[in-house]
């Protein structure tokens, strides 16, 4: 397992009282930090004159400061202040001496050091593949093999093959999303036989597409931060965590290629789509699955 939750240093004493809130404050402190974090250093490193933010509507205004942010350094100081926190709270109800407190906290870091190196070598594979262009080749030698039909499906799956790839789900939706939507507004133009509905279809399918694969391409790689910290936050085998969520995510990927994105290129109605989709979902739970013991 990436986190040894189980350790000695990380289970409580005996006849110390488990309060809910002494868990709570701390994980409110560090939302709470980080959303201030956020807005504090987006004010500091926007580069916008006052009179442009003015004009700006509320949503794009916030997504603009918080886009300037540091959220490193902001996610450090959230999490040093919510290990504070923590503590003086320990300290202050008699549950734990400074000591033991510390103790408990270096234990806390010692069971993240296998999480945060798999996790560092994580990023060096995904920069890697930045440097050596490993989606714009992909993307390129794909290219030629589009068509107007298949372009959500093959758009689905090359964002999936990159996301998987890569580790990362925004960076293969912004190397795509340039490529891609220009490509489903244009080739079903070029082809006189498909009509506009079926163009609409096609255009809107494929820009799900992008953000479909390449979740699911994210969802799948060993190599991403989610899944490292999903396995690291529930101190499973890292391995074990990326093969028992295979099936789950194959079995949605499938059912969205059949009943999805085939037949939304080839122009059927989203409620025919959907319908079928739900129904064969339904009925491949019902029939193919199993139910899960206590015990498993």
């Amino acid at each position: 397992p990436l986190a040894d939750v189980n350790s000695k240093e990380m289970s409580p004493k005996e006849g110390i009282p488990l309060r809910w809130y002494n868990a709570l404050i701390p994980v409110l402190t560090v939302i709470v930090t980080v959303l201030a974090g956020l807005w504090f250093t987006g004010l500091q490193g926007v580069r916008i004159p006052t009179e442009e933010l003015e004009r700006m509507g509320l949503i794009r205004y916030i997504s603009t400061v918080i886009g300037q942010s540091d959220s490193f350094a902001v996610l450090m100081w959230a999490a040093f202040i919510g290990s504070i926190v923590a503590i003086l709270m320990a300290i202050g109800q008699r549950l734990l001496t400074l000591n033991d407190a510390m103790l408990a906290w270096v234990g806390g870091v010692k069971a993240m050091v296998m999480a945060a190196l798999i996790l560092t070598m994580a990023w060096a594979i995904g920069n890697i593949c930045g440097d050596l262009q490993t989606a714009e080749y992909v993307v390129s030698v794909s290219r030629d093999l589009l068509s107007p039909h298949l372009l959500p499906l093959l758009s689905f799956l090359i964002a999936g093959a990159i996301a998987f790839a890569t580790g990362t789900s925004w960076g293969t939706m912004a190397i795509l999303t340039p490529i891609v939507i220009p490509l489903a507004y244009q080739l079903p133009q070029m082809d006189p036989t498909i009509s506009v509905t079926v163009r609409t279809e096609i255009f809107l399918s494929a820009i799900a597409s992008i953000l479909a694969g390449a979740t699911f391409g994210d969802h799948c790689s060993p190599i991403s931060d989610t899944t490292i910290m999903s396995s690291m936050a529930s101190g499973a085998d890292h391995i074990d965590h990326v093969r028992t969520q295979l099936p789950y995510a194959l079995m949605a990927a499938g059912f969205s290629i059949v009943f999805g994105y085939l037949p939304a290129g080839l122009g059927l109605h989203d409620a025919i789509i959907l319908t079928a989709g739900l129904i064969a979902l339904v009925l491949f739970v019902r029939f193919a699955g199993k139910k899960v013991t206590s015990d498993a």
